[in-house]
């Protein structure tokens, strides 16, 4: 996909969120008709997680975050919905929650090789962030060498 295609797929993404919130809303005011609120639900956070998905593909992990966190208030297994939150979390730097998703999905679906190569991913990247910042600590307060004591 292009760009263009990625965020006008987003913009209708979040258009058929407002509608399927809707519809549940609706169908949740009719006297039994639950199968039709639980279609409308499932259809929430396939169009949730699709968006989430174009989110990622543009480069706006912390909306897609957000779009993962709204799928998991409802639906805590959601492995995809992890997944993707994860996938969030490492681009914005942030291993610990990144690595808490990863473990949370890799218990649900313990064969997911996504999951487990997306946790070495995640440790593989925490890792060389800890030797960046070692290596600007050692430029910065001169790591090795000897404390100055003629004073």
């Amino acid at each position: 996909f292009k760009a263009s295609e990625w965020r006008a797929a987003a913009c209708k993404f979040a258009a058929a969120a407002d509608y399927a919130r809707a519809a549940a809303v609706g169908a949740a005011a009719a006297a039994g008709v639950s199968d039709s609120v639980r279609e409308q639900k499932e259809t929430l956070r396939a169009v949730l997680l699709n968006e989430a998905q174009c989110r990622l593909s543009l480069g706006e992990p912390a909306a897609a975050r957000e779009l993962c966190s709204r799928v998991l208030e409802r639906d805590a297994g959601c492995v995809k919905a992890l997944f993707r939150r994860a996938s969030a979390a490492l681009a914005l730097h942030e291993y610990g929650a990144a690595r808490a998703d990863l473990v949370a999905a890799a218990k649900l679906e313990p064969a997911n090789r996504a999951v487990r190569a997306k946790l070495a991913e995640c440790a593989d990247a925490a890792k060389e962030e800890r030797k960046a910042e070692r290596r600007l600590c050692e430029a910065m307060f001169g790591a090795g060498k000897e404390p100055n004591t003629h004073a």
